[in-house]
């Protein structure tokens, strides 16, 4: 039997990951990662310099949701599964 990852995690490729769910159904129009620096979340410019990773929904009504995962000092990564196209459902 073959279990299902979750879309997105972030974190260190140790033993402690995180996990985000999809927060709403619709169809994934853009899923982009972009490398960055792994600066403490405190720090004013970590949004900015940080490795992260942009995920736009198109909700079934036409709304536009934008979901941005960053990477720092704790959580050294962003892994997500979604690519563009695919259908999703809250919570997957």
């Amino acid at each position: 039997m073959r279990t299902r990852s979750p879309p997105c995690s972030f974190g260190r490729l140790s033993a402690s990951a995180w996990s985000q769910r999809v927060p709403a159904s619709g169809k994934v129009v853009l899923s982009r990662l972009r490398r960055g620096r792994k600066v403490a979340a405190f720090r004013g410019d970590a949004g900015a310099v940080n490795e992260q990773h942009l995920t736009v929904l198109r909700r079934p009504g036409g709304d536009l949701i934008a979901v941005r995962q960053i990477a720092g000092l704790l959580a050294r990564r962003v892994v997500c599964y979604l690519a563009a196209g695919r259908r999703v459902e809250r919570g997957d």
